[in-house]
């Protein structure tokens, strides 16, 4: 079933509105291709089906390749246009490629619990912290200057759209600048750190970014978790999160003991086991223990996690 059919079902179980014509003036355009793509990647070139017909002319198409692509059978193909003009192209590689399967013991000594905070993007369970990177706001002077100037500018004229270019572009580079802190981030915790199981927690950031607004969706807490989650599989590592309820800034992550914290509180101090440790500290042990409770009690600790 296509896309059409997809958004005609989602229409007729009320999940969903009518499916309205792709428009020209859309900040992002795309088609796809089901089927007969031909790549050569020696020459760095794509052929698109019905494309540029021409006789005794080479009609594909030059590309530059951002990643290593394994052996296997090409599926559909996406050709895409971001606001700021620039051209992408993403398709599917059927392998036969398994992922390893986790048989590790787990421990608390190979676990690491990560607490999401806006003060420090990331609190480990082992006491290390990830500072905020807060690319947009380090930007924001300069975009707001472009903006002006797409403001002052006729409406439908030329002068106008090379100036939404401008703006997009700054755009364009942030969203760069956020992907490429994630992906290394990401795989620098995968790959390079000696934990296995990596436990995260499930947060409401949609009324979070209410709250304290862009600075929420600067972070882009929910695109870290995503990359975690689907680069652990690779590896044959573990990533887990718990219940956005789960109360691990109020629990005592040393005797259990639970009491009410405001958020200007930074220090967690236990009335009843006298405990005084980092706030945030404290959360992220909580996650990493709240997380292994819950795989013990639906597997056996070493298998079937996957």
């Amino acid at each position: 079933m296509g896309h059409l059919g997809k958004a005609f079902e989602k229409f007729f179980d009320h999940s969903g509105s009518f499916p309205k014509f792709k428009s020209k003036r859309d900040t992002h355009q795309s088609f796809e291709i089901p089927a007969n793509l031909k790549i050569d990647f020696k020459a760095k070139k794509i052929q698109i089906p019905k494309f540029l017909k021409t006789k005794n002319l080479d009609n594909r198409i030059k590309f530059v390749l951002s990643r290593k692509v394994k052996r296997g059978k090409i599926g559909t193909a996406t050709v895409s246009r971001n606001p700021s003009g620039q051209y992408f192209i993403s398709f599917i590689v059927h392998t036969n490629e398994q992922y390893q399967e986790f048989n590790k013991e787990i421990t608390k000594e190979n676990s690491l619990g990560i607490d999401f905070d806006l003060k420090h993007f990331l609190n480990f369970s082992n006491g290390e912290k990830i500072d905020s990177p807060e690319f947009f706001k380090k930007t924001l002077s300069k975009l707001k200057q472009e903006q002006r100037k797409l403001s002052k500018k006729q409406k439908g004229s030329k002068n106008k759209e090379k100036q939404r270019i401008k703006v997009a572009k700054v755009h364009q580079h942030i969203s760069n600048q956020r992907n490429d802190f994630l992906h290394k981030l990401t795989t620098g915790l995968v790959k390079e750190s000696q934990f296995d199981v990596f436990c995260l927690e499930d947060l409401n950031l949609k009324g979070m970014s209410k709250l304290w607004g862009r600075k929420v969706s600067d972070l882009s807490y929910y695109t870290f978790q995503q990359m975690m989650l689907y680069k652990s599989v690779r590896v044959g590592k573990v990533c887990c999160k718990i219940g956005r309820f789960e109360a691990s800034s109020q629990i005592c992550s040393h005797c259990g003991y639970q009491q009410k914290m405001s958020l200007d509180k930074r220090t967690y101090i236990c009335p009843e086991c006298g405990l005084k440790i980092d706030r945030d500290l404290n959360a992220a042990i909580n996650i990493r223990n709240f997380a292994l409770k819950n795989i013990f009690k639906n597997t056996d600790g070493t298998s079937g996690i996957n």
